[in-house]
């Protein structure tokens, strides 16, 4: 009970707090949440992947698409809106952009940004699978015109979706 309850406060949390919420501890003994107003005004823009300016150290280097990006045959890409909607931009089979979208949480404390992605039906008998599995961005530096993150495998901080 204390779980279900939890969760629907969570799920209350991200659909009606326009501040974004950062679980810092999931255990036997319940969940942490700080609500968190520090989230920077500089994430909220679609940032495309600068590939051409990566070193090679894992740090990915992102521009808002005011950019003047070399010629590519196609990029890859994010938006991060206000209302908590992630949308991931992906290259197609096709070289067509694919759309993924998703949600994210902020935590100003690590400067972490989890990501999940919305699950889609495979078939009429109401199975589901998540387009995309979910991960974490680090950000090392950001300023108006330019993001640096590192992609961490694993969400760093996981809440249960609150079961029918």
């Amino acid at each position: 009970m204390f779980k279900f309850i939890t969760s629907l406060f969570i799920a209350f949390l991200f659909i009606s707090c326009k501040h974004k919420v950062c679980i810092t501890n999931i255990g036997v003994k319940g969940v942490e949440i700080q609500v968190n107003s520090k989230t920077p005004e500089e994430l909220f823009k679609v940032w495309m992947n600068s590939y051409e300016e990566e070193t090679g150290n894992g740090v990915h280097i992102y521009r808002n698409t005011s950019f003047d990006f070399p010629l590519s045959r196609g990029r890859t890409g994010f938006e991060i809106l206000e209302n908590g909607r992630f949308i991931e931009y992906a290259i197609g089979p096709d070289d067509r952009p694919l759309q993924h979208e998703g949600k994210w949480i902020y935590c100003a404390k690590t400067k972490i940004i989890d990501i999940t992605f919305n699950k889609i039906d495979l078939n009429t008998k109401g199975h589901h699978k998540e387009t995309n599995p979910p991960y974490s961005l680090e950000i090392v530096s950001l300023d108006k015109d330019k993001l640096e993150v590192k992609r961490l495998k694993t969400i760093t901080a996981q809440a249960e979706e609150p079961k029918n």
